[in-house]
């Protein structure tokens, strides 16, 4: 995931942008908090299991 702060924030103007999505902010504190937030966020959620291949039943294993 990208996450960016778009500067200079114009007094009432800052924006955040993830992966091309812009949000806007008010000002850079706000922005900068909220992306720090985010990260952290994304740093305590799990993490997806590696794919494991799948392996096929044997018409001996049914039985």
């Amino acid at each position: 995931m990208k996450i960016d702060i778009q500067y200079p924030c114009n007094g009432s103007d800052c924006k955040v942008i993830i992966n091309g999505i812009a949000v806007s902010f008010t000002n850079a504190e706000q922005a900068q908090a909220y992306v720090a937030q985010l990260k952290a966020r994304l740093e305590a959620a799990p993490r997806p299991l590696p794919d494991v291949p799948k392996r096929h039943a044997e018409p001996a294993d049914l039985i």
